[in-house]
């Protein structure tokens, strides 16, 4: 918990919260050379978050030449990097960073402004009503505080460089528990073949399943002839069908929650 060095702080990095909407649009400032302990005791963490599924020291962060470093502490419910269980691993920017369901994302300002600088296109995306607040060492994430993300269509002027994140899916299923699966483009193919965008190596999921896609600022799910049949909270589709946060997906038996991510105008 104490400072490694004592060069001044640095930091463009942060890990902006993406999942569980009684939380959504928080972010964590990451300062440089400095080790933070993730968890729910507010007496043996630095960030101190709230939530029943969370360790009193759940993971440790370490942010070092420019490098998030993060170590699972032996928590009950895991720690998470792109889904995949994690001891000790280093995040990159654009990562996701799991504690049992709350997901973050790492982002690193200058990073991303690089990245948009090598944008030869700009991107047409939803308006994000955004509620965004900064959480330092020591302060408590409180869920009752932090109201939802409205999402709205518009257009995005010509001039502006953004980055838009559509989102991802939580598996719910036993098999598929907490894996967070990012959607890193408008067309995503879901099925049991391993050449799918989404790979679910599941006997009751068909070779090619389902598809969805990102059109006029929304996701369209779409049923691609599948034996076992696909789910939007419920019910079966037959035809292409709007999917928003929180809409719960089921491709055969494999049950799949979406979540909306963020937007961020230079991750500004």
């Amino acid at each position: 918990m104490a400072a490694l060095a004592s060069s001044p702080p640095v930091s463009p990095w942060r890990l902006e919260l993406v999942s569980d909407h009684k939380l959504k649009n928080s972010h964590i400032t990451l300062t440089e050379n400095t080790a933070l302990i993730v968890g729910r005791n507010a007496e043996q963490a630095d960030i101190v978050i709230a939530h029943d599924k969370i360790s009193r020291k759940h993971a440790e962060l370490l942010l070092l030449n420019g490098k998030l470093r993060v170590r699972d502490l032996n928590s009950i419910n895991g720690t998470f990097v792109n889904g995949k269980a994690i001891k000790e691993a280093v995040i990159r920017h654009g990562d996701t960073l799991a504690f049992e369901t709350i997901v973050f994302r790492l982002l690193c300002e200058q990073e991303g402004e690089q990245e948009g600088e090598q944008e030869s296109q700009h991107v047409g995306a939803p308006d994000a009503t955004q509620v965004s607040t900064a959480i330092s060492p020591h302060q408590t994430l409180n869920t009752s505080q932090i109201e939802r993300t409205a999402i709205r269509n518009a257009s995005v002027s010509a001039t502006q460089q953004v980055r838009v994140d559509l989102g991802f899916l939580i598996g719910k299923s036993p098999k598929f528990n907490q894996q967070s699966f990012p959607l890193p483009k408008t067309k995503v193919l879901i099925g049991r073949n391993a050449n799918n965008d989404l790979h679910l190596d599941e006997v009751s999921v068909s070779a090619m399943h389902a598809e969805l896609s990102y059109e006029n600022g929304e996701w369209q799910l779409r049923d691609m002839g599948s034996i076992n049949g696909t789910y939007v909270n419920g019910k079966r589709i037959n035809a292409p069908t709007t999917i928003k946060s929180g809409y719960e997906i089921r491709i055969a038996n494999v049950c799949l929650i979406y979540q909306l991510s963020y937007l961020q105008n230079k991750y500004g």
